[in-house]
């Protein structure tokens, strides 16, 4: 079967074969982690607060961190599954994951062919599996919101060229669904600003007025601050401004030593490989076709945005997925070309197929840990109480017992035992707040750091941290879950015994 068959075939049955093969691409290719509490923890500390949301409690000032408002919000809903809320969680990663190449889809149809546009979705899906997008993190949600806006764009790409009031229109639509995607990760923004100035490039070509360029400018710039506003007045509303400003505009930059994984360094570099030579590849075999290379000109700007943004914050998963986007859409015209495109194209397929299916299957802690906290969450389910985790990964939410608890306004783990967040918290002493938390008798503890082998370079203040931890515990505690590889370090379940 040729190409061309191939694609009109799809083309003829894409209303039911190309979503129901997305579908089952997307729920095939993440099925073993599905429910697994452990598979990731990041989306499990955005159920918990946005739960806490639902029964009255305001981030920042009872639940301390640094994330909007919206971001809670969005994982709100699925703390109201109960026990079924991460099966949920997981759930709609799948539904967003396979949404969001459905639209990949749609601009590949619009620009080359239903073929290549269904590539370009699978590839979209088994990258997001490489960067761990199966666990529930923000990223995998966002995207389809900033696609949705550059999709406008893209699917009206020809008209807008000279349509002004379908420009202006497009750009009401576009900012404000960023408005609304920087109250889930306030650096689309970036994203944000590109298209903004991409779309008021064409006005001045189109009418050539100061007037009509500032007042476009105004309007769409209120649109994507107004719900950030909104809820910035709602907090100042009900005294409580201080705490939001400090936490999204002043704690980040407190933060000492952020920095990327020094591992994950190649990732970087595979992108620009393979983004520079599929888009060579496809600007020679676009000669005659301006719209199709204005198309890839416009994606290659787009593509430097989230990819300076994993350069200077650091390449985390959250922060790499949104290169996933321009680089996906790219690849379009790639298939229809010629057997050299045909070949980089699905070489780079093939890559990533392999990657999906090595990072589904890979347990991405060591297995001891892996298996303590698995043990853990067993023993805290059977004896639920209020439970203070001091470092590792975010499992009060499992009971409603430790989830309401509420033994501090620093519940995040990661955050009170953390050199680089000492100074980021708010509060002059961390130790201070360490103390009234255990004089609270918190039945259960459990350790995710090293407290007993520590590293001698961390902060005195930490130093000491460790120190008075170890002595409550001594007194006061003893070890109920724990490994042989562990236990040296003081990591584990501990149960108060008076």
């Amino acid at each position: 079967m040729t190409d061309a068959s191939l694609s009109a075939k799809i083309s003829a049955n894409q209303n039911w074969l190309v979503p129901l093969t997305l579908l089952f691409c997307v729920f095939a290719s993440r099925f073993p982690v599905l429910n697994d509490f452990m598979v990731g923890t990041d989306g499990a500390w955005f159920i918990y607060v946005g739960g806490q949301i639902l029964h009255g409690y305001w981030p920042y000032v009872d639940l301390w961190d640094r994330k909007p408002v919206g971001l809670f919000l969005l994982y709100a809903p699925f703390s109201l599954l109960g026990s079924w809320q991460f099966w949920g969680c997981l759930l709609g990663t799948d539904l967003f994951t396979f949404l969001t190449g459905m639209l990949i889809y749609k601009i590949g149809c619009n620009f080359a062919t239903a073929l290549g546009g269904f590539l370009c979705a699978l590839l979209y899906l088994f990258l997001s599996n490489c960067l761990t997008a199966f666990t529930g993190i923000e990223a995998i949600f966002y995207n389809l919101f900033v696609l949705s806006a550059f999709a406008l764009v893209l699917l009206r790409f020809e008209k807008l060229q000279t349509d002004s009031s379908l420009l202006f229109k497009t750009g009401l639509q576009a900012m404000a669904i960023f408005g609304f995607t920087i109250e889930l990760k306030p650096t689309v923004a970036f994203e944000g600003i590109y298209l903004a100035c991409f779309l008021l490039s064409l006005c001045w070509l189109q009418e050539k007025s100061i007037k009509k360029l500032l007042l476009n400018s105004a309007l769409w710039i209120f649109l994507a601050l107004l719900p950030t506003l909104m809820i910035a007045g709602i907090y100042a509303l009900h005294g409580h401004w201080q705490a939001w400003f400090y936490a999204n505009l002043v704690s980040f930059f407190q933060k000492q030593g952020f920095s990327a994984h020094a591992p994950q360094s190649l990732r970087l570099y595979l992108f620009i490989f393979f983004f520079s030579g599929g888009l060579l590849l496809s600007l020679k075999g676009l000669k005659e076709r301006k719209i199709a290379r204005n198309y890839l000109y416009f994606i290659t700007g787009w593509f430097l945005i989230p990819l300076f943004m994993a350069s200077a914050i650091g390449e985390y998963a959250a922060v790499t997925l949104p290169i996933l986007l321009p680089f996906c859409l790219s690849f379009i015209f790639l298939f229809p070309i010629g057997k050299k495109e045909k070949a980089f194209f699905l070489c780079l397929l093939l890559l990533a197929f392999g990657g999906s299916i090595i990072k589904v299957a890979q347990i991405w802690m060591p297995l001891d840990q892996y298996l303590l906290y698995k043990k853990s969450v067993q023993t805290l389910r059977q004896d639920p109480d209020c439970l203070f985790i001091y470092g590792g990964e975010e499992i009060q939410n499992i009971t409603k017992q430790s989830a309401n608890c509420h033994l501090t306004r620093y519940p995040y783990p990661s955050h009170l035992g953390e050199a680089k967040e000492q100074k980021a918290l708010g509060i002059s002493d961390t130790n201070a707040e360490l103390a009234a938390i255990l004089q609270k008798r918190p039945k259960w503890i459990f350790i995710g750091i090293p407290i007993v082998k520590t590293d001698t370079n961390l902060p005195k203040n930490l130093l000491l941290q460790h120190k008075f931890i170890q002595k409550e515990l001594t007194m006061h505690y003893r070890v109920v879950q724990t490994t042989d590889t562990l236990s040296s370090d003081g990591i584990g379940l501990y149960r108060r015994i008076d």
